[in-house]
């Protein structure tokens, strides 16, 4: 057998497993909880003063509206990220695909000298 039929048998063989477990949780009967284990403690107004301070205090979206949060901020400048970048490349451990490559010590060294270097460029230009 070659490689695809292989595969594609694999895949139809899992598919079949999915499906023949998958059957015996639809097979439960649906029925509802009740009332004891849903009883709140809180009464109405409780839990609508609640929701009201929350609101107040902003916890709450509105509809569809999300809060907004402040964005992430850099502690490098753009020129020291592409230098570092530049050096690592340079260095050759950028790993490319699934390939992993870990820097030495004395290569961390130089790209994040390559950054420091950068800083003082980037701030002369302006």
């Amino acid at each position: 057998m070659n490689a695809k039929s292989v595969f594609s048998a694999l895949v139809v063989l899992s598919a079949l497993a999915a499906l023949s477990t998958s059957g015996a949780a639809l097979a439960t009967e649906a029925t509802l909880d009740s009332p004891a284990d849903t009883m709140s403690m809180l009464s109405r107004d409780d839990v609508r003063h609640a929701a009201i301070e929350a609101r107040i205090a902003g916890l709450l979206d509105r509809g569809e509206v999300t809060i907004q949060h402040e964005p992430a901020r850099s502690l490098k400048t753009r020129a020291q990220v592409v230098a570092e970048a530049v050096e690592a490349r340079r260095l050759g451990v950028l790993g490319g695909g699934e390939a992993s490559v870990l820097p030495t010590a004395a290569q961390l060294e130089r790209i994040q000298m390559a950054g420091l270097n950068a800083a003082p460029m980037n701030v002369a230009r302006r």
